[in-house]
């Protein structure tokens, strides 16, 4: 294996090593201080401050972006947005246009951080517009529904397929036609199919599990 793939393998592996460890710190923090403005403002600022001081810690950014999607559910469940949601979806929407103008404006995407750090302050508005309810959609809400719960076993599977894939090239000499639209089309089917059997068969049953575990029992059962 080429210095390159190397690399590549130790930085999958550490994102991944990196997400638990923040899955684990999110669910702590949220359990202990529930609805904190504080603890989400403080972790944003740690996920800017470690991407701008050049101490770079996957955790922390990580966990920036976690606590960004946690301002976005906070927001939603915020007094403004519960006596004026119009105003509040204005707001929201308001904010996303002015980033994507600071964006066009200052070229955010000229270095990683101010792309990094753009994503992560216009990710909370943007999360909280399409976390409302779009009457429209109803019709294919289970379809999206099962597309949405997709997304991490996907993320997770996806690179033990190409690792799979390319020990069994390197062992065999085999030249695949990766270059070719079928192939990535093969690949991402694949993906997608393998995902679905591990959300049913495991990522689901365990999310249930910690939900009865920690949670109201009363809450609503996820559906796959």
């Amino acid at each position: 294996m080429g210095g390159h793939a190397r690399v590549d393998l130790q930085r999958a592996i550490w994102s991944v090593s990196s997400e638990v460890i923040v899955y684990v710190g999110f669910f702590l923090l949220v359990r202990a201080f529930g609805r904190s403005r504080w603890v989400i403002g403080t972790a944003i600022g740690a996920g800017l401050w470690s991407m701008w001081s050049g101490n770079i810690s996957p955790a922390l950014i990580c966990g920036g972006y976690f606590f960004a999607g946690g301002a976005a559910a906070e927001f939603l469940r915020s007094d403004l947005f519960r006596r004026r949601p119009d105003r509040a979806r204005s707001f929201a929407l308001l904010a996303v246009i002015a980033g994507i103008a600071s964006a066009a404006l200052f070229d955010l995407t000229s270095s990683d951080d101010l792309l990094a750090t753009w994503l992560m302050l216009v990710a909370p508005p943007l999360i909280f517009l399409c976390a409302q309810e779009f009457r429209f959609l109803d019709r294919w809400q289970k379809g999206i529904q099962a597309a949405g719960n997709l997304t991490y076993s996907t993320y997770l599977i996806h690179f033990p397929i190409q690792l799979g894939v390319g020990i069994l090239v390197m062992a065999s000499g085999i030249v695949l036609p990766v270059g070719e639209a079928w192939f990535l089309i093969a690949y991402l089917a694949t993906c997608i199919v393998l995902g679905r059997v591990v959300f049913v068969r495991f990522e689901g049953p365990v999310q249930e599990w910690i939900r009865a575990a920690t949670l109201n029992p009363k809450r609503e059962r996820i559906t796959a």
